[in-house]
């Protein structure tokens, strides 16, 4: 029977522990020619897609220990990793389940590594993967015998001076949860198991005793009754012993109940992130000159910076696809387009705060480079919309003023006198003044006014149908309303961009304060005793905000600065259009203004 149609019979462990589809997968192996550990992209490829926070549980321990059972009962059966009874270990590598599961909101994955201390192995190679088991894992699973002895402790020894191998960092708990299973236990179980590994350890070696203390200090302990746990592939749950089965169950889910996110920084680890971070780590390893040392700073570094252009890139596409689907035609209004970037910019901001990674001031750094992305595709489409809502109001434009001045205009037949001629000019500004309000129609407005409007005042004055001084009152006049009308239509564009910037600058306020909050509690949830690790994290967090807000301030700053100078440009032109309005009055002369702008003119 092939050892896959285990799996498909259902193994179930049952009683409580719940059962897991899937299958073992390589996640690394060794390539013998290049001395080169070689990672699995069709593995690479199922963490990547991972968007919980991840947790690794690591089961490890020496060769033909039954650690492979472990780690199939993790997944509530007794097939899936492969067991060996052979003198030779089973597992190479580094196996992986192939479906990560959600456990209270953390996606879990289970790792079956190589049994150490092989007689024919090379003890380079065997170190290297301890070292790479142990700082990849949110939980490292340790299988031991009963008997403390030096084979089952010599890689536990190497926590007596972990900075031969680990560069470490200070800022976050970058070291595994360490849970000790004693296997094989035929004595009566001590009161605490933790008291009595640690005991019997320091009278094997007493530095190895003091490393765990010093780096594993909340370490757990367990005690498994059963021997031989390699043949455990076969054996139902029925078939064992009750107690034993007792002891699986509540150290599964007691080793559950303390699973931890895998960290960095202040923040937990998703798929890309660990990806990323487990390629790193293999690329060092990899490096002839690196000496086995793996820099846990340089390595957070690099995943933070690797993660924040992917999620920057993600978020400019979620953005602009966003976009897309809700602008399916243009132009549309822009009280429109206005909600469809609201609800554009409020998918993307609310997918970056979810998954980036780093410390406050670099998270408002990879935000400032999301925004500018934003702006280019926002400008691209409000650019595009602009055009068109320009044309389409310019063609209507010259529908209406071929319907009621250009008519008149023609030789043979033109406008009687001044009466017809501004009776003509008011019904095209009516209709004109019915369509939707916004910069477009008063650009339109302004370009009518600076070129069809002087050229038809100069026709009639040439064909004597105006007298010379009413053809420049009704030139200025119009050329007054120009100014007017390209100042409103900039000035509606500076307003939008305020309201706008406001809303923006609200929702990354609203996201960043609650990044912030998690982020601190990520870091109580590690218990760091680094008390300045904290503070700097805390002084993080004020900056953050300052910084934010100062990027806000500029900014409407600037677009304020831009309305005040509108602004100015509007009193002028309106007090010239209101003295014209005013000789007008006085003297009993009708002078032509459009409803969208008479609300300006006080005399009106």
């Amino acid at each position: 029977m092939d050892f896959y149609d285990f799996i498909d019979e259902n193994n179930a462990f049952g009683n409580g522990i719940p059962y897991r589809e899937g299958k073992p997968i390589k996640l690394l192996q060794f390539e013998d020619e290049s001395g080169r550990f070689i990672l699995n992209q069709d593995a690479l490829n199922i963490i990547n897609k991972i968007e919980e926070p991840i947790s690794i549980i690591a089961v490890a321990g020496a060769y033909r220990c039954g650690k492979s059972w472990i780690g199939n009962v993790f997944h509530g059966r007794h097939d899936g990793f492969e067991l060996g009874a052979e003198v030779q270990s089973c597992t190479r590598g580094i196996d992986m389940w192939d479906s990560p599961f959600i456990h209270e909101g953390k996606r879990v994955i289970i790792l079956d590594c190589e049994g150490f201390n092989e007689p024919k192995q090379d003890q380079l190679y065997d170190t290297k993967l301890f070292v790479l088991c142990l700082i990849i894992s949110s939980i490292f699973v340790y299988n031991i015998n009963a008997i403390v002895g030096k084979s089952d402790i010599s890689k536990l020894f190497l926590m007596t001076d972990l900075t031969k191998y680990v560069r470490p960092t200070t800022e976050c708990q970058y070291l595994p949860r360490l849970v000790v299973l004693i296997r094989n236990f035929g004595l009566k179980s001590p009161e605490n198991f933790r008291e009595y590994f640690l005991e019997k350890l320091e009278e094997v070696n007493v530095d190895a005793a003091k490393g765990i203390k010093e780096h594993f200090s909340d370490c757990d302990v367990y005690g498994l009754s059963v021997k031989r746990l390699q043949y455990m592939d076969k054996v139902p749950t029925q078939d064992l012993d009750p107690c034993f089965v007792s002891e699986i169950i509540v150290t599964v889910n007691q080793i559950y109940q303390n699973l931890e996110p895998k960290y960095i920084g202040s923040s937990a680890m998703s798929g890309i992130a660990f990806a990323r971070f487990i390629t790193e780590c293999v690329k060092r390893l990899n490096d002839p000159e690196n000496n086995i040392q793996i820099s846990i700073p340089d390595e957070y570094s690099s995943v933070t910076n690797f993660v924040a252009r992917k999620t920057t890139e993600k978020c400019e596409k979620l953005y602009k696809q966003t976009m897309e689907k809700e602008i399916q035609t243009l132009p549309i209004q822009w009280d429109v387009i206005n909600f469809c970037h609201s609800i554009a910019f409020h998918a993307s901001e609310a997918e970056f705060f979810k998954s980036i990674i780093g410390s406050g001031p670099q998270i408002l750094e990879f935000l400032k480079e999301l925004h500018i992305r934003i702006e280019n595709i926002k400008s691209e489409f409000y650019k595009t919309n602009s055009e068109a809502l320009l044309q389409h109001y310019t063609e209507i434009a010259n529908n209406l003023w071929e319907m009621h001045v250009k008519s008149g205009l023609r030789y043979q037949n033109l406008f009687s006198g001044q009466d017809e001629f501004e009776e003509a000019i008011e019904k095209f500004e009516k209709e004109m003044d019915e369509l939707p309000q916004g910069p477009e129609v008063n650009k339109v407005f302004a370009n009518y006014k600076s070129k069809e409007y002087k050229e038809a005042i100069e026709l009639m004055e040439i064909m004597g149908k105006l007298q010379s001084d009413l053809a420049n009152n009704l030139k200025s006049n119009q050329e007054n309303q120009q100014k007017l009308l390209e100042t409103l239509a900039e000035e509606e564009v500076l307003n939008r961009q305020y309201s706008t910037k406001q809303e923006e600058y609200s929702y990354s306020d609203q996201y960043l304060a609650a990044k912030l909050v998690e982020m601190n509690n990520l870091m109580e949830r590690q218990r760091i005793e680094n008390l300045e690790a904290l503070e700097k994290l805390r002084e993080e967090q004020m900056i953050s905000f300052e910084r934010l807000n100062r990027q806000k301030d500029e900014e409407i700053a600037r677009i304020k600065a831009d309305l005040k100078i509108k602004k100015n440009d509007k009193e002028i032109w309106l007090d010239a259009l209101n003295k014209i309005v005013e000789f007008g009055i006085n003297f009993g002369i009708n002078v032509g203004i459009p409803y969208i702008l008479k609300k300006f003119i006080p005399a009106l």
